[in-house]
C-alpha cells in the first residue's frame, strides 16, 4: 500500500521517470549473486527529486525492508549503515500500469536493493527481496 501510494502521489514528471514499463515483469529480477544487476542504472525517480512527504514515504518503505524485520542490535547496525549511505540518490522504479493487477517496484541505492512483485495474473501472490549489496546473506559459505 505504501509503495502504491507513493507512486500515485508522484508528480507527472517523477511518475514518468519511475514508470520503466507499463507491464510488470511478473516476478523479482534479482537473486543471490545478481544483487549488483542495477549498479549504474539511472532509471527511476531519485529520492532527492521528490517532495518531503514523498521522500518520507520512500524512507519509511526502505525501513520496512531493511530494519523493521531485524532484532534490536541488528536493526541498529543496519540503521547506521543506511545513515552513512547517500539515500537521496536512491532510485524508485515502478512497472505495471494496472495498479490493481501485477505490479513491480524497486528501490535501489548504493548499499541496498529492494524489489517487490506481484506475480503476473496472480495479484495476490507476492514476492519481495532485500539485498544488502555488500553483505548479502548466503553469498559466502560458513
Amino acid at each position: 500500500v505504501l509503495a502504491r501510494t507513493l507512486y500515485t502521489d508522484l508528480s507527472d514528471t517523477n511518475r514518468q521517470a519511475a514508470l520503466v514499463n507499463p507491464q510488470s515483469p511478473g516476478n523479482i529480477l534479482t537473486t543471490n549473486g545478481r544483487e549488483r544487476r542495477y549498479d549504474g542504472d539511472t532509471r527511476g525517480a531519485r529520492l532527492a527529486d521528490l517532495t518531503t512527504s514523498q521522500r518520507d514515504m520512500a524512507l519509511r518503505l526502505i525501513e520496512v525492508y531493511t530494519t523493521d524485520p531485524l532484532p534490536g542490535p541488528l536493526a541498529e547496525a543496519q540503521r547506521t549503515r543506511l545513515a552513512e549511505a547517500d539515500l537521496m540518490a536512491t532510485r524508485f522504479i515502478w512497472a505495471g500500469a494496472d495498479l490493481d493487477g501485477s505490479i513491480y517496484y524497486r528501490l535501489h541505492g548504493d548499499v541496498f536493493l529492494i524489489e517487490f512483485a506481484s506475480l503476473r495474473n496472480q495479484p495476490l501472490h507476492l514476492h519481495a527481496v532485500f539485498h544488502d549489496i555488500d553483505r548479502n546473506f548466503g553469498r559466502h559459505r560458513l
